[in-house]
């Protein structure tokens, strides 16, 4: 075969081929190389560093970017959220009424009419019979819950109603031509101290009984003179005293005089029979007779009451058939409990007095202990019973303030002794030497 002659390029394709590669290869190592110089030239470190603190600085600063809700978190959300349940409403049926007691209230007449809340403008009216009450005013001195009334001339029976949001407040008046009939105020008010109870005793006011005036109960109203700014409040509702009637019928002898009631007549027949009963006369009292006036006296005792502390009593009438139904109070009576603890000054001294402490314990003793006082010092103190090794209590309350080793007893003339003293309620006081305030103290007195 014969020899075909090539070109210089066919011959040395690849090595052509390869010296290209190489040579790009190394034009692209010098690129990078240069390139990579000139921008180390060009940037600074430090500028470098100060832009990313700016940049930190904006996003610290920028609020976080809202993320999107998506399709059905809010109402995921509305599911998973745990509240605290509503009340249940019922949405068939109203709410029912709330009924007060009903007043009655003489012809002509303007009256008050007090609600426990208050009432929506515009929704206060008269019901059942509507000529026979008119509204005079709602608010009364701006309180929704004061309405004010006035009463016709005839004898009726009607209702003031008003709402609050859904609730329908009904107070019921019945006009009555027998009311009208001021509740007087007891009279002849008395108050018993004592160290467990306050006896409160009082009688009704003659006119009472001359107008026929019913009383329905007297309130007594009480305040503690401990709480400084403490308002009186109701602390019992007395029933009025009954007047005694005459016993026309004496028990039979033999039978049982605290049988229960409702006891059958056949099992009182066979008593009588067994005990064999003597049946006498009884002689009927006359009906002309008047009670006692201890009878009439109402009596009430407070045993809400503590030791040591003052307390002040008023009493107001509550009638049926008066207007208003509850009269004015009377003037303010005040009763200090006498404590458990007494003291009496023995001796004075240079800086101080000795003083002679008595506490009676729950078992009825009483225990004594001698304490020497400073000014302004407690009077009293704590001991430790030396058999029993008790600590046994004998503090007062209250403070020495002052002492005179001579002073004159008012009214007597005679030289004394004399200390000042505060109790607890800061009231300066004063004693003499050896009085006391409970004498059956020092009488039953133990060491």
């Amino acid at each position: 075969m014969p020899v075909q002659s090539q070109g210089f390029a066919f011959r040395y394709f690849d090595k052509i081929l390869c010296a290209v590669v190489g040579l790009g290869l190394l034009v692209g190592i010098g690129y990078g190389l240069a390139r990579n110089a000139a921008f180390a030239e060009r940037v600074n470190p430090e500028e470098i560093a100060r832009d990313l603190t700016e940049l930190r600085r904006r996003q610290d600063e920028s609020p976080p970017a809202a993320d999107e809700p998506r399709l059905g978190e809010e109402v995921l959300g509305a599911l998973r959220r745990v509240e605290s349940p509503r009340p249940v409403r019922d949405t068939m049926l109203p709410p029912l009424p709330y009924v007060y007691s009903e007043q009655r209230v003489p012809p002509e007449e303007s009256f008050e009419l007090r609600f426990d809340s208050p009432l929506a403008p515009g929704s206060v009216l008269v019901e059942g019979n509507e000529f026979a009450l008119d509204i005079l005013d709602h608010p009364v001195d701006g309180d929704y819950r004061r309405v004010r009334v006035a009463s016709k001339r005839w004898e009726e029976r009607a209702s003031v109603v008003g709402m609050d949001g859904d609730v329908k407040h009904i107070h019921p008046v019945v006009i009555d031509s027998e009311v009208g009939r001021p509740p007087y105020p007891p009279v002849e008010v008395r108050i018993a101290e004592r160290r467990e109870a306050v006896r409160l005793e009082f009688e009704p006011d003659p006119r009472v009984a001359q107008e026929e005036v019913a009383i329905r109960n007297y309130e007594v109203w009480r305040r503690d003179w401990s709480d400084p700014v403490g308002d009186y409040a109701l602390v019992a509702a007395v029933a009025p005293a009954a007047r005694a009637e005459p016993d026309t019928l004496r028990r039979q002898p033999g039978v049982p005089t605290d049988l229960p009631p409702g006891v059958p007549e056949e099992v009182l027949r066979e008593m009588r029979r067994r005990q064999q009963p003597v049946r006498q006369p009884v002689r009927p009292q006359p009906q002309e007779a008047e009670p006692d006036e201890d009878d009439l006296v109402v009596s009430w005792m407070d045993r809400d009451v503590e030791p040591g502390r003052r307390y002040a009593y008023k009493v107001r009438t509550v009638g049926h058939n008066t207007f208003p139904t509850a009269g004015e109070f009377t003037d303010p009576l005040t009763a200090e409990i006498l404590p458990n603890i007494d003291f009496r000054f023995t001796m004075p001294g240079v800086d101080g007095v000795r003083v002679e402490v008595a506490r009676q314990t729950e078992d009825g003793r009483t225990l004594t202990e001698r304490f020497w006082v400073a000014v302004g010092d407690e009077i009293g103190g704590v001991r430790r019973d030396r058999r029993t090794g008790d600590v046994q209590d004998f503090t007062t309350g209250y403070t020495l303030v002052d002492f005179h080793a001579r002073a004159t007893v008012p009214g007597t003339g005679v030289p004394s002794s004399r200390i000042i003293y505060a109790d607890r309620d800061g009231v300066l006081r004063e004693r003499y030497r050896n009085e006391t305030r409970i004498e059956e103290f020092w009488a039953t007195r133990s060491r």
